[in-house]
């Protein structure tokens, strides 16, 4: 395991990462920067007065969700029960590189054939599955036939 670690802040919130950490964040826009606070690479360390000059942090774009946060009230004896929910976009990142030798941090898209091969499969499960509803229809629609038939 690499010594590498940094210390950024996305959104007004800070985190701990190394290479290859995956992170949850609330929706980033096209204008949210990275800022590197601390940077320990396996030569040096680099403390931010309040920014790291040297250095810095690239993080791809795995996707966005919605997630749902649901926040139930009971008291007991008193049939007593309240539920609430709301539903917020998170981005999922993972840190695929941090240096002190790039010259700025960066958000990037995940790349173009990450996505085709995610699409490919989730495609082929599609095809698939369609096909056994298909199979299964036809062999009912068959076995009626043949019934009336005899």
């Amino acid at each position: 395991m690499s010594d590498k670690y940094a210390i950024i802040r996305l959104k007004d919130k800070q985190f701990f990462v190394r290479e290859g950490t995956k992170i949850k964040v609330f929706e980033l826009n096209k204008d949210d920067k990275v800022e590197v606070l601390l940077l320990k690479d396996d030569k040096s360390l680099e403390i931010g007065e309040p920014l790291v000059s040297k250095g810095g942090v690239v993080l791809t774009k795995l996707g966005d969700k919605k997630i749902k946060t649901e926040v139930r009230r009971y008291r007991s004896k008193s049939r007593y029960r309240k539920n609430k929910s709301h539903s917020q976009v998170f981005t999922f990142l993972k840190v695929t590189n941090l240096s002190s030798s790039l010259k700025s941090s960066s958000i990037k898209a995940e790349s173009k054939k990450e996505e085709s091969v995610k699409k490919a499969k989730t495609e082929k499960k599609a095809k698939s599955a369609s096909k056994k509803i298909v199979s299964k229809t036809k062999r009912k629609v068959t076995s009626t036939k043949t019934n009336k038939v005899k």
